[in-house]
């Protein structure tokens, strides 16, 4: 069997390379905006760069294309920061943990284990009954 063509082959990007190459709210801003499905990259100094600085800011884009540029890439579709601010405003607004795993597409456990880390660091969570 032969190899996929280059322009095929997707590169998956975690969320701590991501991070630590833009920093948490450029990566933040580029996972919300990209994340979950495979998009081409473009070229440094090209427009589509500069499209990308829109979402993102000028340096972030530019490290980010300078990387990845010319590739395919998959981001994750969320960073766990925002999953658990999400998880967190959900269930303040008096959602289930079913009804938040279903709507972000996570799962129960993931909720619980996210409602108990923050009645550790002292943040206000409900917790329901499956």
């Amino acid at each position: 069997m032969t190899a996929p063509p280059d322009e095929a082959r997707v590169n998956y990007v975690s969320r701590v390379k991501l991070i630590s190459l833009l920093g948490t709210d450029a990566a933040q801003r580029l996972v919300s905006a990209k994340g979950g499905a495979p998009f081409s990259v473009p070229p440094p100094d090209s427009q589509g760069c500069a499209a990308l600085a829109a979402t993102i800011g000028a340096d972030p884009a530019r490290k980010f294309c300078y990387e990845y540029g010319g590739y395919r890439v998959v981001l994750p579709r969320f960073l766990r920061s925002v999953l658990t601010e999400r998880v967190e405003a959900m269930t303040r607004a008096g959602m289930s943990a079913k009804e938040i795993a279903r709507e972000l597409r996570c799962t129960v456990r993931h909720v619980f284990r996210v409602r108990v880390a923050g009645e550790r660091a002292g943040r206000a969570g409900k917790r329901d009954e499956m």
